[in-house]
């Protein structure tokens, strides 16, 4: 883990995990929605947006929650890089 990476992770880790984990969760569901309706709403046979956002509705729920796991598993994973870096720096 580089300086600016550390640095950064350290102040991401002071905001806690879970305020993390929901924050990133609900930016990447709601770019998902947006590019969705972007590029499959206007060759969709669904007769409005709101149509088409029900009908979707369980991919959304469905991706939003493998996001969130792969979120996890990321944090996990920096986490464990910053635990390793912070005994390297022999840091406290």
């Amino acid at each position: 883990m580089n300086g600016k990476a550390f640095d950064n992770w350290q102040k991401s880790r002071k905001k806690g995990c879970l305020n993390w984990l929901f924050r990133t969760t609900f930016v990447t569901a709601i770019l998902y929605m947006i590019f969705n309706v972007i590029f499959l709403y206007p060759s969709s046979d669904a007769a409005g947006i709101t149509i088409f956002l029900s009908d979707n509705a369980l991919n959304y729920s469905i991706y939003t929650i493998g996001m969130f796991f792969a979120f996890w598993a990321i944090w996990l994973y920096n986490e464990s890089s910053y635990e390793k870096e912070v005994k390297r720096r022999n840091v406290a």
